[in-house]
């Protein structure tokens, strides 16, 4: 029990001693959406890469694709799904940073003018895909149209977005500190 114990710990101590990568951010990204295609596209440049210790800028441009709209506003609020594409993050050299591709994709109207999104992707490649793992989510998606009501997805409009997306943990690395923290507690118990 002892060896267990030791190699959990060592395991979870290995695990946390380095920066972990926490989020790619891209801000200020000019966003249009073009109804008659049911194209959504972001378009910038920087951003910011988080690290659990640190941020780091991020300069090179952003770019995302999402097709195949599905529009289900109603009520006034704005709400659609979309069929899937892609985004990727690029260094000032073009080289991938990040590439990921979507399998869905959704944004609603949270107040006038305002979209938020949410959806999950595959990680595809790019430098750091090593760490950030086979699979992410975006954590937050806003847009803002200035002066505009957005009540439904027939019509074209665009403005600027952030959109920060973030790893999910692999299933071993969950198991694994599932299994350390289980061995900590059973040790604790038999004390």
């Amino acid at each position: 029990m002892k060896k267990l114990l030791t190699i959990c710990l060592v395991v979870l101590f290995a695990t946390t001693t380095y920066a972990a990568l926490t989020s790619v951010t891209a801000a200020n990204a000019w966003t249009t959406f073009t109804a008659s295609i049911g194209v959504l596209q972001m378009n910038g440049a920087n951003g910011m890469i988080s690290y659990d210790t640190i941020n780091s800028p991020l300069a090179g441009t952003f770019e995302l694709n999402v097709g195949g709209c599905v529009d289900s506003s109603s009520g006034g609020i704005a709400k659609a799904s979309f069929g899937g594409g892609s985004f990727t993050f690029k260094d000032t050299l073009n080289n991938p940073l990040l590439n990921g591709a979507f399998a869905s994709f959704n944004m609603i109207e949270s107040f006038q003018g305002a979209l938020t999104g949410n959806c999950a992707f595959t990680v595809t490649g790019g430098s750091l895909a090593g760490q950030f793992g086979s699979n992410g989510s975006l954590m937050g998606m806003s847009f803002f149209v200035p002066f505009n009501d957005i009540s439904s997805f027939t019509s074209d409009f665009s403005g600027y977005s952030t959109m920060i997306a973030a790893p999910i943990p692999e299933p071993a690395t969950i198991g694994l500190l599932s299994f350390g923290l289980l061995s900590v507690l059973k040790r604790r118990n038999a004390k």
